[in-house]
């Protein structure tokens, strides 16, 4: 979100800001439509993968929940998913 009202202006950073919350809303609904990913830590097992609607190069990292969804972070594809701490999958970072 900082990247984008830095570099691409509010209306886009709206624009992204909308298409996570309804990629969030859409996994909410759906807790299963994401996709695994063999992440190399032990620590990240069962945290699902969908790409941001609109906005395909960003991917909403969650991990389905009996209250529904634990939202991890959002990335973007081109990093190293590997490099993810485990940490933030508990709700650290």
């Amino acid at each position: 979100m900082t990247w984008y009202l830095r570099n691409a202006g509010p209306g886009l950073a709206d624009r992204f800001l909308s298409a996570v919350r309804e990629t969030a809303e859409m996994s909410l609904e759906f807790p299963t439509m994401g996709f695994r990913h063999r992440f190399r830590h032990p620590g990240l097992e069962g945290i699902l993968i969908l790409p941001v609607r609109g906005f395909k190069k960003h991917l909403l990292l969650y991990r389905p929940s009996e209250a529904g969804i634990e939202l991890i972070r959002v990335y973007h594809a081109a990093r190293d998913i590997d490099a993810i701490d485990p940490g933030q999958a508990r709700g650290g970072g």
